[in-house]
């Protein structure tokens, strides 16, 4: 059986539509979807095509901050009046996690509670394609766009991170966030502060955002299930995230059976759990060798390897060539591309 495909809300895709139209892109007659209703669904790969059309032909750096200032909580339908009616912005954000599929399936949120402050990583494993990659940035420009509508405009994330490789220029990012922004990073997450969390929206009803959360949870049933296969990937990014281990043992008790019943299921839909798990590895050492800066040693653990050995030999299988040299050949390009700039 093959895996159901993970999608985007198609509002958000005729949202990004007209945009790119209104700025005089030329789009395909399958690249403006017009939904008929809050369930209507578009595939992530037609959502990252059209955000890949539009990045090569506005050009511009300044595109997630764009859109994100064009951008209401409220256009996101039920979720959308649920974020603006939670009873803090501590709840905001758990209810934005629990429902992010409704908006997006390529990956997940992740809510981290710490002394102090607020933590929202996305766990994705798509490869930092184009499309991805702006489709991440007006995401986080988006979240935090969300933020300042709630909390007032004056609100700042602590920090914000990128795995993927910073664009050429960063100035719209920093004027846009106005706080510390990291590319290549370890991860790709918001930081708020602590004391946001207990801040009160303007419209907070826990009443009516109770309602408004059932709704949303009938929305994501609709949905149905993600395969096991979707579930597995999405679990080791997490386990990846964390530096945890990355063995059946652990994830099979996350996802509520046993690593029997794991291995059969993945194999009724035509994988294995080592698959799946070099798979990952492979796309991860793939974004970390980009960069060009990281010890084969460093890279290694980020990879989840517990040795450089271990990495260099299964580097060689994905790629022909030792870790090394792929950061070489990737710094060179990175240099070249600079000069050219």
């Amino acid at each position: 059986m093959s895996p159901r495909a993970l999608t985007f809300a198609a509002g958000n895709a005729a949202r990004v539509a007209r945009y790119a139209l209104s700025r005089g892109v030329e789009l395909a007659a399958d690249a403006a979807p017009k939904p008929a209703d809050a369930l209507a669904r578009v595939t992530t790969q037609q959502m990252f095509a059209l955000w890949a059309n539009m990045a090569r032909a506005l050009n511009s750096p300044a595109l997630p901050f764009d859109l994100a200032h064009r951008s209401q909580l409220e256009h996101l339908d039920v979720l959308g009046l649920a974020l603006v009616t939670a009873p803090t912005f501590l709840d905001t954000l758990r209810t934005f996690v629990r429902c992010g599929a409704l908006l997006n399936e390529s990956g997940s949120w992740e809510l981290s509670v710490q002394s102090a402050s607020v933590q929202l990583a996305w766990l994705g494993v798509d490869a930092p394609t184009l499309g991805v990659r702006l489709s991440r940035e007006t995401s986080f420009a988006q979240t935090v766009q969300g933020a300042r509508q709630l909390c007032g405009a004056d609100v700042d994330p602590v920090r914000v991170s990128f795995r993927h490789r910073a664009p050429a220029s960063i100035a719209a990012h920093r004027e846009f966030f106005r706080c510390p922004v990291e590319f290549e990073a370890s991860s790709d997450r918001i930081i708020f502060s602590r004391e946001l969390s207990q801040a009160v929206p303007p419209a907070a009803n826990p009443f009516v955002w109770a309602h408004l959360c059932a709704q949303a949870d009938a929305q994501l049933a609709h949905l149905g299930p993600r395969s096991l296969r979707q579930r597995v990937s999405e679990e080791l990014a997490r386990g990846l995230l964390r530096g945890a281990a990355l063995e059946m043992t652990d994830i099979a008790p996350a996802l509520g059976c046993s690593e029997r019943t794991l291995r059969r299921a993945l194999a009724a839909e035509g994988t294995s759990f080592r698959a799946l798990l070099d798979e990952l590895r492979r796309e991860r050492a793939e974004v970390l060798l980009e960069r060009g800066n990281l010890s084969v040693s460093q890279a290694a653990f980020e990879a989840g390897f517990s040795d450089a050995s271990a990495f260099t030999h299964a580097c060689q299988r994905w790629f022909g060539s030792a870790p090394r040299s792929l950061a070489r050949r990737s710094s060179s390009r990175a240099a070249a591309g600079g000069s050219q700039r």
